[in-house]
């Protein structure tokens, strides 16, 4: 099973593109920043999805490393310049 994980998974973009993944047959691991729930939340679909709620500066403090076996990660934050 391929490994995907979502940052940014409860956003706009990733509130769809995570439950394909996970019908798809994808292992998914959801990075979000707040705990909101994603557009169309269904719970059949989101109890599947391994998800951390943390804010940027805990992204970056957090160890993350069983995070590093996943073979595609997509990254959907926006930055602030």
């Amino acid at each position: 099973m391929k490994k995907v994980v979502v940052i940014g998974a409860t956003g706009h973009v990733g509130s769809y593109l995570v439950p394909d993944l996970v019908k798809k047959g994808y292992q998914v691991t959801a990075i979000t920043r707040g705990t909101r729930k994603a557009y169309g939340y269904e719970p059949s679909v989101w109890d599947k999805v391994k998800t951390y709620n943390l804010s940027r500066e805990e992204l970056y403090s957090t160890d993350l490393s069983e995070l590093t076996s996943a073979d595609v990660v997509c990254d959907l934050i926006a930055y602030e310049v």
